[in-house]
């Protein structure tokens, strides 16, 4: 049986809430996460008040995602900064160098952030070595994963079909092999993408279901969709 077609709102106070509770994470027990302190308050200044399309604050995106991770038992400073941190420069302007001190988090955010670097290729082509270039880092992968995870459950009743076929294609094509070969590359991670694994499969399992894909959409092979064939121009900046 599939989920509802149904999202309750996020309010401004769940959001409190949830930096409160983060809030505490960070700032106590017996090993404090001082990169990921200094990214909490860089990601909610640069964010400010922005919202999405449904009227939530956009900051939640980045809270839910380290809340996520904490869920799973997951302490590393350098990956909660990462996931708060992964929209700061492509969509508040802020410079890659100045997001974070620490080396491998300029490095994962970089890697989360979309540019064109003077591709002239379709948008297939660049999502292929986008995906591909997040084998670099762990953080930046592990990132991805919960990224598209949020963006997902977000999705409930909002996207209409061809989007959530988008959505649905790039992740069983794209991110799903990425975190099973990333397993063989960074084996201290394998437990951490094994369960990104299984919480997006559920997720296409249950899109599959509410939109009826046809077997035709889901297994052909990625790039051949029209929506995947569009050309992208090059740029300097993010797409």
């Amino acid at each position: 049986m599939g989920k509802e077609v149904f999202r309750q709102q996020v309010t401004d106070q769940d959001v409190q809430i949830q930096e409160y509770y983060l809030r505490g994470i960070l700032n106590g027990g017996v090993a404090p996460l001082p990169l990921s302190q200094a990214a909490l308050e860089l990601a909610i200044r640069s964010h400010g008040e922005t919202r999405r399309d449904d009227g939530t604050l956009y900051i939640s995106h980045p809270i839910s995602m380290a809340c996520l991770a904490i869920g799973m038992g997951v302490r590393d400073d350098k990956a909660i900064a990462t996931l708060l941190l992964h929209d700061v420069p492509e969509d508040c302007g802020v410079p890659i160098q100045n997001v974070s001190e620490s080396p491998e988090v300029r490095n994962a955010v970089s890697l989360m952030t979309i540019v064109t670097k003077n591709y002239d290729l379709t948008k297939a082509d660049v999502k292929r070595r986008y995906f591909e270039e997040l084998l670099g880092s762990p953080y930046a992968l592990f990132c991805k994963g919960l990224d598209r995870e949020d963006n997902l459950e977000s999705s409930i009743g909002v996207f209409d079909r061809e989007r959530a076929l988008k959505n649905w294609r790039e992740t069983y094509h794209l991110l799903l092999p990425m975190l099973k070969r990333a397993k063989r590359s960074w084996p201290e991670w394998s437990d951490r993408f094994h369960v990104l694994r299984v919480m997006l499969k559920s997720n296409l399992n249950w899109m599959r279901e509410l939109h009826k894909f046809t077997d035709e959409e889901m297994q052909a092979e990625y790039g051949t969709m029209k929506f995947e064939q569009k050309s992208v121009k090059p740029a300097e900046n993010g797409t």
